[in-house]
């Protein structure tokens, strides 16, 4: 086990590949470069885990003197605050209900919710993070950033592998 004062310690639920990569990291000789950034994405109306895992690595990666930011997706890219409002209620819904008739409804809201993006706002979020590594904290985040030439990593926080995720 890590020693209380490490990074490790200060993620210890985050996934294991987020854990295995900070250990390798202190391991290993690397030089750190001033524009060192990482920018987590995370999704709350579906559960606030997503909030808290991104919010864990974030703190893991200033003690390591990175320039890290949680950022909330519907707050810094959704035309409409509503949509999130809609997605987070249905979701409780579905969550509450387990039925099939709750599925239609969250079904639309997810896909207002996802299709909701103000292009502009993604992209001047993209011009002014152009040298951060971008984390997703959400499966579901993978199609709105997959056209990108740069790499983008998903840090997998729920217990199961979503259906129809594009990462492999």
């Amino acid at each position: 086990h890590a020693p209380t004062s490490s990074p490790l310690a200060a993620i210890k639920h985050a996934p294991e590949a987020a854990r295995a990569l900070i250990a390798r990291r202190s391991t290993e000789p690397f030089v750190k470069s001033a524009a060192e950034k990482l920018r987590v994405l995370y999704i709350d109306e579906t559960g606030a885990g997503h909030r808290a895992q991104a919010n864990n690595v974030v703190r893991a990666a200033k003690k390591m003197g990175i320039d890290a930011e949680a950022v909330d997706f519907a707050d810094t890219f959704l035309k409409k605050k509503r949509d999130g409002k809609e997605y987070r209620q249905a979701y409780l819904n579905y969550l509450s209900k387990k039925s099939i008739d709750s599925i239609p409804r969250l079904a639309l809201a997810h896909l207002r919710y996802h299709g909701g993006v103000d292009p502009k706002k993604r992209a001047r979020f993209l011009e002014e993070n152009e040298d951060a590594a971008l984390l997703l904290a959400h499966p579901h985040l993978e199609h709105q950033f997959r056209d990108l030439k740069r790499p983008v990593s998903v840090m997998h926080t729920d217990p199961v592998k979503w259906p129809l995720s594009f990462s492999t």
